[in-house]
């Protein structure tokens, strides 16, 4: 159960991570989600699963280097 919640307060923290990015003309975001009804993992129309894997090996990290990234320019450039 411990792993769990480590899970969903890493979600969280991705979540904040993408909100920061700035949005682009589509004004599209990315969220995460964890997803789980009647016994099986689930997602939405519009969304892509991902292991638990390639989120903390791919997704996490990404995130926090586009945040790095965007935190080093000068506000005007956003």
């Amino acid at each position: 159960m411990d792993s769990l919640k480590i899970l969903e307060a890493d979600i969280e923290h991705a979540n904040g991570l993408a909100a920061e990015i700035p949005m682009g003309k589509s004004s599209v975001r990315l969220q995460m989600k964890l997803v789980r009804a009647d016994g099986r993992w689930n997602r939405s129309r519009y969304g892509r699963k991902a292991t638990i894997r390639e989120f903390y090996g791919v997704i996490l990290p990404s995130l926090e280097r586009l945040h790095i990234n965007f935190s080093d320019l000068p506000s005007d450039n956003l």
